[in-house]
């Protein structure tokens, strides 16, 4: 007769030792954008006393929050490509903001 008991737990063993130690974000672009934000320094003016500072809940869509990130971008002289200002964007509002897309 099989012992249904020993197979469940072997089973779970194997799923959760074929797990990773850590927890990716699901999507990387949301990584990329927050080491984008950290290696131009923006947490310099946007974080104060550890919180980040949603500029007075001036952003009020996902198009306003972009044109925020190429307004710093350009008047800053950070350089980041179009794409790369999209990943920041991304960041922001997945991390911070929580729009409606």
């Amino acid at each position: 007769m099989i012992n249904f008991t020993k197979i469940s737990y072997k089973s779970l063993l194997v799923a959760v030792c074929s797990l990773p130690l850590y927890a990716e974000p699901l999507d990387g672009t949301i990584q990329e954008g927050g080491e984008l934000f950290k290696k131009a320094n923006c947490q310099k003016c946007h974080i104060v006393d550890g919180t980040f500072d949603k500029m007075n809940e001036k952003v009020k869509n996902v198009n306003n929050l972009a044109s925020w990130v190429s307004t710093c971008d350009n008047s800053l002289h950070i350089g980041w490509f179009p794409e790369e200002q999209e990943k920041v964007t991304k960041y922001l509002n997945e991390t911070y903001y929580k729009l409606k897309k």
